[in-house]
């Protein structure tokens, strides 16, 4: 279960968005990077290709989310 920023690891599920007038969408987390960026992949959309983002362009869900979805 992911509850704090902290938690955040390889493996973590959540949200990300293309944008700042897109909605916002779960992600799995695939490898940390440097400088507080992550790698991650569409949990819905697998075949898209990975991409990365800040740690402050992440939300997280709610503790009690299902990861399974």
């Amino acid at each position: 279960m992911l509850g704090t920023w902290d938690a955040i690891r390889s493996g973590s599920l959540v949200l990300a968005t293309t944008g700042p007038m897109e909605g916002w969408f779960e992600s799995l987390v695939v490898a940390t990077r440097a400088d507080e960026r992550f790698s991650l992949r569409w949990r819905d959309w697998p075949e898209e290709p990975e991409f990365t983002r800040r740690r402050d362009e992440l939300a997280l869900l709610h503790p009690a989310t299902d990861p399974q979805g």
